[in-house]
This record gives C-alpha cells, sequence and structure tokens, in this order.
C-alpha cells in the first residue's frame, strides 16, 4: 500500500539502498590519513569520511541526520595517577532519501578515553565515523580477498585472533543503552 508519498516502503527502501550501494561504488577504498604512533597504525580520520560524504551525500541526493541519545561516562585514573574519563554514547542516524522523503532511521555507538576533558566530543566523533564506516562498507584495503594470501593449511592456532566476551567486555546491553 503507498504511503503518503505515493510509494510502498518496499519501493522507498529499494532506492535508498540502491543510493547507498552508489555511494558505497563510488567511495571504493579510502586512504588512511591517520596514525596513531603509540599503538603503531594507520586509520581513516573523521576528516576524511566527511570529506567524502560532504561531496557525496548531495551528488546522491541522500541526506543523514544524527543525534545522540544517550551519554554515559566513567572516571578513572591512569596507572600514572592522571584522571581520565571514559565516554560512550549512543546515537541514531536518519538516513533520507531526499526525492522521495522515505527514511529509516539506524542505531549505533561509540566511546573514547581521554585524560584533557574532550572525551564526549571525541566519543561522538567516533561513533559518527563508525557508523559511516559500516553503512558504506568502507575499507582502506581495496577489494583484494583476503584469502587470496592464506597459506596452505590455514592459520595455526596460536595465531588465530576471536571474540572472547570476557575480553571484549561482551556486557548486557538489555539496561536500556
Amino acid at each position: 500500500m503507498p504511503d503518503q508519498n505515493g510509494i510502498t516502503p518496499a519501493q522507498g527502501m529499494g532506492a535508498l539502498a540502491s543510493k547507498i550501494n552508489a555511494i558505497t561504488e563510488e567511495l571504493g577504498a579510502v586512504a588512511q590519513d591517520g596514525q596513531n604512533n603509540k599503538s603503531n597504525y594507520g586509520y581513516i580520520t573523521y576528516e576524511q569520511m566527511n570529506c567524502h560524504m560532504r561531496k557525496l551525500l548531495p551528488k546522491h541526493r541522500l541526506s543523514i541526520i544524527p543525534a545522540i541519545e544517550d551519554i554515559r561516562e566513567t572516571q578513572y585514573v591512569t596507572s600514572k595517577g592522571t584522571p581520565g574519563v571514559r565516554t560512550l554514547v549512543k546515537g541514531s542516524f536518519m538516513i533520507i532519501d531526499c526525492d522521495t522523503g522515505f527514511f529509516i532511521e539506524r542505531k549505533f555507538v561509540g566511546g573514547d578515553q581521554d585524560v584533557g576533558g574532550k572525551s564526549g566530543g571525541q566519543a561522538v566523533t567516533e561513533c559518527t565515523k563508525r557508523f559511516l564506516l559500516k553503512l558504506f562498507h568502507v575499507s582502506s584495503k581495496g577489494d583484494v580477498d583476503p584469502d587470496s594470501q592464506t597459506v596452505e593449511g590455514g592459520i595455526p592456532q596460536a595465531q588465530q585472533g576471536g571474540f572472547n566476551n570476557q575480553q571484549s567486555g561482551g556486557g548486557n546491553w538489555g539496561d536500556g543503552f
């Protein structure tokens, strides 16, 4: 049954998904422009993602409106005795097709910690960046099949990474956060 814009929910979702796919294809691999020298890894910055989004969202007639739904802060003390704050945010992102008015809302979380009073803003930025990275399937690796370099017999058990709820803090999100 058509809604007030004359399209069915399935048609709206199809048009929205096509626009998201078009942006995903156009983005391709995104260069890592940040460097964490302490932990020695490169990453895609929020500024890099936002630069792409400012061009691609209007071009494909999409809009993404973020909102922060919850913020939780925890005080901590570093091993050197410096006080810090760990912030977790829960955000929602309304993704709107500007041609049809069809929209969906998706939730996402982000977190950061800081000893200089910037934890809250950094957590919001991290939540937003991670949402965009996941929505548009962003990678800095290109389209190389990760299994193309796998040695015969696989990776030895001792070198395999894994998801362990005890180590990853797989807590209970049923408390409303």
